[in-house]
């Protein structure tokens, strides 16, 4: 019997996350988006960050889609409960059919909005919890600006370290060598999470709906640690960093669970990302693990090994955190 049968609840709404620093060009993105037939069902909620909104105004000009508009503030601080209230709200308005049905979110956040307590107010809320579940963060980057971003702000490192996809904007406007060094700066940052280069006129379609975690997890090297011979390790990037933990043999499904669990109890607010594939007892298939923050997905069986390897192992992407520390929480309830 396998494990779980799916990767996410399917009675469940989902929720993309699109974030990306200023003027990374998310907007832009969104609006040619949404006019592909995948998302011709979606509602969106804009977050904008000052005294006029006019994102919204652009993607509304575009697309028949129901947008909404949050304002006054970032997202990620003082309207995490505005977030919770309209997505309620919006719920009420399907069931009650005064708003067209819709299949799926896009939240825009603001270029300064730190994605952790986005994904903490979707899972923290009662009411929401239940309705709607996190598919994906998506984060655009500046091919042109991205290097130095990532060296002045960490709000966009965390944005780039949380992402389950990773978009290169402005392609066209930044030197191969630019873009090649930024690509591999991300590659460190957030192993498995293959970079999609874009520019204005090759928008590839799909580009908001993710494969879901058995490709992502899928696409995870289980032999390099995050920072491994990359010439960036000098930025340091605002103390995030990843490592890579080996559990070459079958491991019971609860130690699992309570290992996760006790990590994420003590140093949940510096972990960003956990992904993984172990083996576990009694089951024939590997199993893919994936977290964002203190929040842990669905643990999902993958189809088959990924070739070579059949030895399980975590990623983890940190901030201010080391394996020296994480280590002996794991080792107490798995080895």
């Amino acid at each position: 019997m396998s494990l779980v049968v799916s990767a996410t609840p399917g009675d469940l709404l989902p929720v993309t996350i699109l974030t990306g620093f200023l003027g990374a060009g998310k907007t832009t993105l969104l609006a040619r988006s949404l006019k592909q037939p995948e998302l011709a069902r979606a509602a969106v909620i804009i977050n904008e960050f000052g005294d006029v909104g006019l994102d919204h105004d652009l993607v509304r000009a575009n697309t028949e889609t129901r947008v909404l508009l949050l304002e006054s503030g970032c997202v990620c601080c003082s309207l995490r409960s505005d977030l919770t209230d309209t997505l309620r709200d919006l719920f009420r308005q399907r069931v009650m059919l005064k708003v067209p049905e819709f299949d799926r979110v896009i939240v825009e956040t603001t270029g300064l909005a730190d994605p952790m307590p986005i994904v903490n107010a979707l899972q923290a809320d009662p009411v929401t919890a239940v309705r709607f579940r996190l598919d994906a963060i998506v984060t655009v980057i500046d091919a042109v600006n991205g290097d130095a971003q990532l060296d002045i702000h960490p709000e966009a490192v965390r944005q780039a370290a949380m992402a389950d996809r990773l978009i290169l904007s402005k392609t066209d406007l930044a030197s191969p060598r630019a873009t090649d060094r930024l690509t591999a700066r991300l590659a460190a940052l957030n192993p498995g999470v293959v970079p999609i280069l874009t520019n204005p006129e090759d928008l590839k379609p799909g580009l908001l709906i993710c494969p879901g975690i058995d490709a992502a997890t899928r696409r995870l090297a289980p032999h390099q640690d995050g920072h491994a011979d990359h010439d960036h390790d000098r930025h340091h990037d605002h103390g995030i960093g990843s490592f890579t933990i080996h559990y070459p043999d079958p491991l019971p499904w609860n130690r699992v669970s309570e290992a996760l669990g006790a990590m994420l109890a003590v140093y949940g607010d510096r972990i960003l990302r956990i992904k993984g594939i172990i083996a576990v007892e009694d089951e024939p298939l590997p199993v893919a693990i994936h977290g964002v923050g203190h929040f842990l997905y669905p643990p999902a069986n993958l189809p088959a090994w990924p070739a070579p390897t059949r030895t399980g192992h975590l990623v983890l992407i940190t901030q201010g955190l080391d394996r020296a520390e994480i280590e002996p929480i794991l080792a107490r309830h798995l080895d």
